[in-house]
């Protein structure tokens, strides 16, 4: 449901489990019980990673890429399916409401909204630049 790489690894989740594979290949470093029952996004924001639960409508902050989660906030609507950082501010989509959110760094503060290209986003990446 969700991916994102960390500098050296990639980071996947399913719906209950997040897997940190070793580089970019098919095999498992290490995985972790996952915050939410339905997991669907994840980002990670140079220190920790960033997930986002479909179940709870939550996004939580790791403690590192672990399962330990040092905080949480509620996602700015009812189906956060995509997360990114981009080197300051976390951005996310939500299903329902077919908008992208930038966040006020890693934050519950959302500093802009506008509409989803085409709707029912289910992920976000982000590669430098102007937005």
């Amino acid at each position: 449901m969700g991916l994102t790489y960390d500098g050296t690894d990639l980071i996947s989740t399913d719906l209950a489990k997040i897997y940190v594979l070793d580089g970019i290949s098919v095999s498992i470093k290490s995985s972790f019980a996952s915050p939410d029952t339905f997991m669907s996004g994840l980002a990670f924001d140079g220190t920790n990673l960033i997930s986002s639960g479909y179940a709870a409508d939550d996004i939580y902050i790791h403690n590192g890429v672990s399962g330990t989660i040092s905080s949480s906030f509620a996602a700015p609507a009812f189906a956060p399916t995509g997360l990114t950082f981009d080197g300051t501010n976390l951005i996310s989509v939500d299903l329902t409401t077919n908008l992208i959110y930038v966040h006020s760094g890693v934050s519950v503060t959302i500093s802009s909204t506008f509409a989803s290209p085409g709707g029912n986003e289910w992920g976000l990446t982000y590669t430098g630049g102007p937005y």
